[in-house]
């Protein structure tokens, strides 16, 4: 599994359960399973995490499209679903 995908399954994951529910406790269970999922790519899900690991030298230049194009991509994925389920869309 590349960046991408581990970045796009582990925001949706959150997105998801987010949006879903306002329990707390299935919030961090969303997040805990999202950063299992994303750990491939080392669990930004968040686009200011991606930027400081950047500013900080951890990842390349390269990398940064992969990773917000998945953030993003699964942010959106994860709104559609939701607002499906929901009837909002």
């Amino acid at each position: 599994m590349n960046i991408f995908v581990s970045e796009l399954l582990g925001t949706f994951l959150l997105v998801v359960v987010v949006l879903s529910t306002g329990n707390p406790y299935y919030i961090a269970l969303g997040f805990l399973a999202a950063i299992l999922v994303a750990n491939i790519s080392k669990g930004h899900i968040n686009p200011v995490v991606t930027m400081i690991k950047y500013i900080q030298g951890a990842i390349p230049k390269a990398d940064l499209k992969m990773y917000f194009g998945g953030q993003v991509a699964g942010a959106l994925v994860a709104y559609i679903v939701v607002a499906k389920i929901f009837n909002k869309l």
